[in-house]
């Protein structure tokens, strides 16, 4: 926390827009990239396997790319903390930030992290509370907490109304939302509606999109607003390199 109040850039609303790519197909993926670009805005996607789309937009200087490895049981990624690390970083060596999918953390991972040059993660998920600021991980870490992310939004029933998120978000601290590809391109709503179309998630193309994406107030909808808002109230979005270069610069008083 910081040691002298708030000073320094964290005294504003840090905004930054991540997705978890948890295996979404690259319709999806191109969906979610083409609406951040419509509100200028750079995405930092964590990704969890090689995407074409995904190398092209980093290509194109329209996204930046961390690692979401998978530590769970029964992981596609490895067996073990090195095998998964050598997997996703073996996909993409230039990440320098990390996500754990479903934010399975441990010392061991933290520490196999740094040793292999991943000195910044977002592997905490502190959903609406507001003021954060960058941490300091015991292992040498950087660790930037999610501020909001989707299906936490509709697990605690938060509703679709933006006006109470968007106050939250306009007080001072990181704002770091995390928004899933294939929930966004469908503007899923509820558990229930993610369970029903989610096998359909690593191969959905634009026209299953379109068919499937609901009616009406969801995911797709709200970050939308939020979007739109934040644009028109000059609240830029930043990448999380130039949050990670902010938390670097003010090190001295995020101790």
């Amino acid at each position: 926390m910081l040691a002298c109040g708030w000073v320094g850039p964290f005294a504003e609303p840090i905004l930054s827009l991540t997705s978890d790519v948890d295996w979404a197909s690259d319709a999806c993926i191109a969906d979610l990239a083409a609406v951040a670009a419509e509100h200028g805005v750079v995405p930092t996607f964590f990704a969890t396997h090689a995407s074409p789309v995904l190398d092209a937009l980093l290509a194109a200087g329209r996204a930046e790319v961390g690692i979401h490895p998978n530590f769970l049981p029964g992981s596609t990624h490895g067996r073990t903390v090195d095998e998964v690390l050598d997997h996703v970083l073996g996909l993409y060596p230039q990440a320098k930030v990390s996500r754990s999918h479903a934010f399975v953390d441990s010392t061991p991972i933290a520490r196999a992290l740094v040793a292999r040059g991943v000195r910044h993660d977002s592997n905490l998920c502190l959903h609406r509370q507001t003021h954060l600021v960058p941490l300091r991980h015991a292992s040498g870490l950087r660790r930037y907490p999610v501020f909001w992310e989707d299906d936490c939004h509709w697990h605690l029933g938060d509703g679709w109304d933006p006006d109470p998120l968007w106050a939250d978000l306009c007080t001072p601290g990181l704002k770091i939302l995390n928004v899933h590809p294939f929930p966004f391109a469908l503007n899923i709503g509820d558990a229930d509606d993610y369970e029903r179309h989610k096998p359909a998630a690593p191969a959905v193309d634009e026209p299953g999109i379109r068919a499937r994406r609901a009616r009406g107030p969801g995911t797709r909808t709200l970050v939308e607003s939020l979007l739109a808002r934040a644009r028109r109230a000059g609240l830029r979005f930043h990448t999380m390199s130039e949050i990670c270069a902010m938390a670097t610069r003010e090190e001295g008083i995020t101790r």
